[in-house]
């Protein structure tokens, strides 16, 4: 599930806390907003990736303006999960949430996975 990231102050970017791509958790900042001189912080909704940014440092933004993109879990677009003998492969777009991959895991013996 995508969630819009918007300010709710206007102000400048002042910085960007967290790459595209990295996992981020409920409230964690996410970016700074300078306002009057007061530094706002912007706080992840929920937990996921971020998908994208809409701005970059130093841009202007006003009140409710969307900044960037938060998906709920992991996004893998290509890759192999390997288990012993046996590969599991995800084509492109698919999420993988990482509790249903460890809920897939649990009841193996051989509990290493090479990604």
């Amino acid at each position: 599930m995508e969630l819009d990231i918007s300010t709710h102050v206007s102000g400048q970017i002042w910085k960007l806390e967290v790459s595209e791509g990295e996992m981020v958790s409920k409230e964690q900042i996410i970016c700074i907003v300078e306002c009057m001189k007061m530094e706002i912080p912007i706080v992840a909704a929920q937990s996921g990736h971020l998908k994208c940014w809409h701005v970059s440092e130093q841009d202007s933004v006003i009140e409710g303006q969307s900044i960037g993109v938060l998906v709920k879990g992991w996004r893998l677009l290509l890759g192999t999960i390997e288990l012993n003998s046996s590969a599991y492969r995800f084509g492109e777009s698919e999420d993988i949430i990482l509790f249903g991959l460890c809920h897939a895991l649990s009841g193996r013996k051989d509990k290493n996975l090479l990604i």
